[in-house]
């Protein structure tokens, strides 16, 4: 980006804008949306927007010589409008200017932009997570340099109240980006891309759970009988929130290393022997929510000295401290000795390595900063035996501990709002005066993901939205019918009308307990049925993607990708094949004796892989269901069972983890389904 003006350009601090402020002038600053490496939708119209003095008028210019003009409204908010040519792999130039300020945006390119939203199994990184792995990803991450693929990945909270302002920016494509990207959309992307020969851009509105309700704008939720009351429950606690988010702005604003934790007060902490009498204490392991703490998105600083035998120094030492959420810094007697800094590392037990050489003393001082992003924060570890110190060594000294678990002293160091950080002032105690929030705004919180994350977009032209939601869902699958055609209609008000929204199936998983495998199975039941409501939809299946009920997240995100990609190639680009695996026509049922026939669109060639009795299942009037024998016949199935006189339902993937083995002739699956609708009872 090219800054044209006569005078030093000045960053915002506070306002989430790529900008150029001349102090007493037109003050220009431009969505973050609008900025080098941006990939435009082509053939279309886009809202570039920004925020200038009141009454300024604005002017933006094209190298494909398109110009439009917009004027800030007196709460500084200007709009104009851009008509972009057919996509290409040129470069182009777009340029914002005032009477005094011009910002020039350099290597833009026109192609297909697409939304990827959800949560973790849409948030999960090329590079995976510990524990959860991707399959194939370091080949992808070394083979993934590709300049026509971009992401914006938006790093906006959610929110009570719609925002305008998005925070975040455009990255090219390669090994060092895209090992951060979303695994599903990067591999979206690269299929696509390859398949339509034009630039693609993915906008990342990801995060890491979250109710289907939190995606949904207050007017289209009202619609929905169970949260006919919330608006004007929200609309009442509004004004507090407000009051909370406005205090802490006022406070001093972190500055984020690049690719790193914030600091704060480290070197305080750790080199300035802070005043720990006047600190409050906490019995760990403990959550921020069980302790004085309460909720807190923000950071807390835990001071402990304890005592270690005298033959320990010199010697290599490990700190266990069990799982943290969400992410932390541990130092030893004022030297750092390790950090998790992985936002989804929450059930990871932290393992740190003491040098032998820091081990000088038997008093040690312990301090751990922890930094929670949202929900719950703390140390999460389930028993007190989880915290503790202990000698590297094989010898009779590995046997001895130390524990950590018990009192330590906390501060509050800092407080979030915005997806942005402010200090308190833990020098002179100023924390007994801190504002705590009266009401949680959190993934769960209806409407809070839509204000936050989707609002912001809104005017961004797109081709489409891949989204993966459903799994904080898992045992309300009524609810979850009524809210997936409510985020459709949602988004098609906000982000066009004609925008195509592919759905994934959640995956096989217990969730938290035997009964899950079955509320999860109507939950998937629920979203295929949900389609008939949508339109220019459809639903990846996901079911034969996980080969261990300990896996939440599937691994095969290339898999997910590809089947993206195939249902929009085929339905959003009219480009061939089929759009998704074959799925079940259950208004073309027939039934002869004890033999259903069941017919399937997108179901030429289907066929079996590793053929299990127990996956398709029938039932008569009663809905007690049995295995089915199956046989294909084209693009029609016969499903048989003995104990079944009469067949009116069937069911398919829906007992334990429910692996998929049904494909059509292109190799992909079908969703699992039913047409006894088990989550409406």
């Amino acid at each position: 980006m090219k800054l044209t003006d006569r005078l030093i350009p000045t960053l915002l601090a506070a306002a989430a804008f790529a900008a150029c402020s001349s102090p007493g002038r037109t003050d220009l600053e431009v969505s973050q949306l609008f900025a080098d490496n941006m990939i435009l939708q082509q053939n279309a119209q886009t809202v570039i927007c920004g925020r200038a003095t009141p009454g300024t008028r604005v002017s933006v210019q094209t190298d494909w010589d398109y110009a439009s003009t917009g004027t800030a409204r007196p709460d500084s908010i200007w709009q104009a409008l851009i008509v972009t040519p057919a996509g290409s792999h040129k470069l182009r130039t777009i340029t914002v200017s005032t009477a005094d300020t011009v910002i020039t945006f350099d290597k833009v390119l026109i192609g297909e932009v697409w939304l990827a939203a959800g949560h973790s199994n849409m948030a999960q990184p090329l590079r995976g997570w510990p524990g959860s792995p991707v399959d194939s990803s370091r080949a992808a991450i070394e083979h993934s340099r590709n300049l026509n693929i971009r992401v914006f990945d938006v790093e906006n909270s959610p929110s009570a109240t719609r925002q305008s302002i998005v925070v975040g920016s455009w990255k090219d494509c390669h090994p060092q980006t895209a090992k951060d990207f979303s695994a599903t959309a990067y591999f979206f992307a690269r299929e696509l891309e390859e398949r339509i020969n034009v630039p693609v851009g993915i906008i990342c509105a990801t995060t890491s759970y979250g109710r289907g309700a939190s995606w949904v704008d207050a007017e289209t939720l009202s619609s929905i009988d169970v949260y006919a009351d919330f608006v004007d429950t929200l609309g009442k606690v509004v004004p507090r929130i407000e009051q909370y988010e406005k205090w802490v702005r006022r406070l001093p604003r972190v500055n984020t290393q690049a690719g790193g934790l914030p600091t704060v007060y480290d070197e305080y902490v750790n080199k300035g022997n802070p005043a720990l009498d006047d600190w409050d204490e906490a019995t760990l392991p403990s959550s921020f929510e069980n302790s004085g703490i309460g909720y807190l998105d923000g950071m807390v600083w835990y001071v402990r000295t304890v005592s270690i035998p005298q033959e320990w120094l010199g010697r290599d030492l490990q700190m266990h401290l069990g799982p943290i959420d969400d992410c932390d810094v541990a130092y030893f007697d004022g030297n750092c000795v390790g950090s998790t800094e992985e936002r989804d590392s929450y059930d990871q037990s932290r393992v740190y390595t003491v040098p032998g050489r820091l081990v000088g003393s038997t008093s040690v001082r312990i301090a751990i900063r922890v930094i929670n992003f949202d929900g719950r924060g703390g140390f999460m570890a389930s028993h007190p035996d989880e915290m503790f110190l202990k000698p590297v060594n094989a010898d009779r000294l590995a046997r001895q501990t130390v524990s950590l678990a018990g009192q330590w002293k906390y501060c509050i160091a800092a407080q979030c709002a915005d997806g942005q950080y402010y200090a308190l002032d833990i020098r002179n105690n100023k924390l007994t005066r801190r504002m705590r929030p009266r009401h949680i705004i959190n993934n769960d919180t209806p409407t809070a993901l839509f204000n936050g994350l989707i609002a912001p977009i809104g005017g961004y032209a797109l081709a489409g939205a891949l989204v993966s939601i459903g799994e904080t869902d898992v045992g309300d699958a009524a609810t979850f019918r009524k809210v997936m055609p409510a985020i459709a209609r949602c988004w098609r008000r906000h982000l066009g009308t004609d925008v195509s929204i592919y759905f994934s199936q959640i995956t096989p998983w217990h969730y938290n307990g035997k009964a899950g495998f079955d509320l999860a199975a109507e939950l998937r039941e629920a979203q295929y049925d949900a389609l008939a409501d949508i339109g220019n939809s459809g639903l990846v299946s996901t079911v034969d993607l996980c080969d261990s009920t300990a896996l939440f997240h599937t691994p095969f995100k290339w898999q997910v990708g590809h089947r993206f990609a195939a249902m929009a190639v085929a339905a959003h680009y009219r480009m061939g094949g089929a759009p998704s695996g074959p799925q079940p026509r259950f208004d073309d049922i027939r039934v002869v004796g004890k033999v259903m026939g069941l017919t399937f669109d997108h179901g030429e060639g289907m066929t079996f892989d590793n053929y299990d009795n127990n996956i398709f299942e029938v039932a008569g009037a009663d809905s007690v269901f049995y295995p089915a024998t199956a046989s294909i016949d084209q693009d029609r199935m016969m499903l048989f069972s003995h104990v079944v006189v009469n067949p009116l339902y069937v069911r398919y993937a829906h007992s334990g983890s429910g692996s998929g083995i049904l494909y059509n002739a292109d190799g992909l699956p079908a969703p699992a389904f039913s047409n006894l609708p088990t989550y409406i009872k």
